[in-house]
């Protein structure tokens, strides 16, 4: 595949994945796109093939990263309060054991404990 090719596929996977995740919001996905392609202009004199691998990689994951861990909260029609997660199918939701278990007492001592508050301070 050759390294344009490449770049619009990593371009087309951006759009889709806003589309997606913000579907039914013209507003974000318009405001998503434009963003997309500012960044890609912004690099569109970029020629060194690993530069632009990179960039591709970038964009790819960036495209993963929204589809998987991007949600969006719509407010329920009728309250101003409410507010319901639009989850899909590629969302991925995960536990929250290891927060549960920090609450509990249960985390590294040796690693300096949670959030470092076993630390020493600093003298002033």
């Amino acid at each position: 595949m050759t390294t344009k090719t490449q770049t619009l596929a990593s371009f087309r996977a951006l759009l889709r994945a806003q589309r997606k995740t913000f579907q039914g919001d013209a507003l974000q996905i318009a405001n998503a796109a434009r963003y997309t392609r500012q960044e890609f202009l912004k690099n569109k004199d970029v020629e060194s093939p690993e530069e632009i691998s990179k960039l591709v990689r970038i964009a790819k994951d960036a495209a993963t990263l929204i589809t998987r861990n991007v949600v969006q909260g719509v407010r329920k029609p009728a309250t101003n309060d409410t507010y319901v997660l639009k989850i899909t199918r590629d969302t991925e939701v995960n536990s929250n054991d290891t927060i549960k278990l920090a609450g509990k007492g249960a985390v590294n001592k040796a690693a300096g404990g949670c959030c470092q508050q076993n630390a020493p301070t600093q003298a002033r």
